[in-house]
């Protein structure tokens, strides 16, 4: 991954050497030493289109038109389903490397504003759309200066290597705006992952 031409995240959260637990559970794999992401090695796509950025991040699918919202049924054809993201915010230590500064679940609100919970605290601001690019504001982001960025479809090479000294490697497919990495997640209830509903 190159440098995003964008300022340093400046998130500071006083709880941050807490951490938060990756959504896939790594700790259960006792025999997994190490997981290494080759961001150097990623491929990315642009979204260019409003309705294929609204389809990839928004909570609710709606038309930009008439503001009606659109029905997905993604998880069953009766029950309506929403978007939340599974989400890291990356950034660059002292030593110029790309880190993960936090993570949590986030989402893009069909009313422009957003949430991104860490550390079970609701960081808020506004998001909107900027000709190809999605704007993000908010206090504590970018030193509160609002943001514009692409949304890339990114693929990225991960390298799982175990005690035995087997290697094994996959592609991770998430979305990207700025230095947010969003692996979006179908549910049934808002900004929480549940599809239980559905029978």
């Amino acid at each position: 991954m190159e440098t995003l031409p964008l300022p340093n995240p400046g998130f500071c959260d006083p709880l941050m050497a807490v951490g938060a637990e990756d959504y896939e559970d790594e700790g259960d794999d006792e025999d997994l030493m190490e997981r290494i992401r080759r961001f150097d090695l990623e491929k990315s796509e642009t979204l260019t289109s409003e309705k294929a950025i609204l389809e990839a991040l928004a909570e609710e699918l709606w038309d930009p038109a008439t503001g009606e919202t659109i029905a997905r049924n993604e998880l069953c054809e009766a029950e309506p389903s929403y978007v939340v993201h599974w989400s890291e915010l990356l950034g660059r230590d002292e030593g110029d490397r790309l880190v993960v500064l936090a993570k949590g679940f986030f989402q893009f609100r069909k009313d422009g504003s957003f949430v991104f919970v860490y550390n079970q605290r609701p960081y808020e601001g506004t998001w909107a759309l900027d000709g190809q690019n999605v704007k993000l504001s908010a206090d504590w982001l970018y030193r509160g200066e609002a943001v514009s960025a692409p949304v890339e479809r990114v693929s990225t090479p991960v390298i799982l290597k175990y005690n035995d000294g087997k290697e094994d490697t996959y592609d991770e497919e998430v979305f990207r705006v700025g230095w947010f990495r969003f692996m979006r997640l179908a549910t049934t209830v808002k900004g929480q992952t549940r599809n239980c509903a559905c029978q």
